[in-house]
């Protein structure tokens, strides 16, 4: 009897830790948990890791304020290699990596979603490491629409390593949409009825 009590106390206190979301390891986040995984090198292809750091999506709203400056000339590159300057005062930005599961099962989610949103998230890939070129991004942009069978969403990238320590500094995927004159930041694997809420 003893032992199962240890084992209980050791699963909460796993839960209490369960991260919603992909950064950096050891710093916290909004949501839940710690961050993790985002100054790993990651291999330039597309894994599909749905199935990796399975957690219960977060089922609070809980949007930080953030600086909107920063988010009303974000410079991006087409997959023509065109560059771009998206401003979240004309819809929300997703920051998202390929690698990250919990992008991932989001970007799954939003595209069972989408007929039901009145706002779509224009994509931001990000997550990139040094060397990484557009074509490698497309690539696996491309692998990824595939084999999770999303939506056709309008989608960017950064390929500048630091991207995600700019625009997504809590991890992945970063939501940043405007509402009540505000700009707002929510991070992390989110329930359908809070996508609903904030893109509907």
């Amino acid at each position: 009897m003893r032992r199962v009590g240890v084992i209980t106390i050791l699963c909460a206190a796993l839960a209490i830790g369960t991260v919603s979301g992909c950064g950096t390891a050891g710093a916290a986040n909004q949501s839940r948990g710690a961050k993790v995984v985002r100054n790993q090198v990651h291999p330039l292809v597309f894994q599909n890791r749905t199935s990796d750091n399975i957690i219960a999506p977060d089922t609070k709203l809980d949007s930080q304020p953030v600086g909107g400056s920063l988010y009303k000339d974000v410079l991006v590159l087409q997959a023509n290699g065109k560059s771009a300057h998206l401003d979240v005062t004309h819809g929300p930005l997703l920051f998202v990596a390929y690698w990250c599961p919990h992008c991932q099962r989001t970007l799954q989610l939003l595209t069972k979603l989408q007929s039901q949103l009145k706002q779509i998230p224009t994509l931001v890939d990000v997550g990139y490491p040094s060397g990484a070129t557009l074509a490698d991004a497309v690539r696996i942009d491309r692998a990824e629409r595939a084999q999770l069978h999303l939506a056709n969403f309008p989608t960017y990238f950064i390929l500048a390593p630091n991207a995600g320590d700019q625009y997504a500094p809590l991890g992945y995927p970063t939501l940043v949409y405007r509402q009540g004159g505000q700009t707002l930041s929510l991070f992390g694997e989110h329930t359908s009825a809070i996508w609903k809420q904030i893109l509907s």
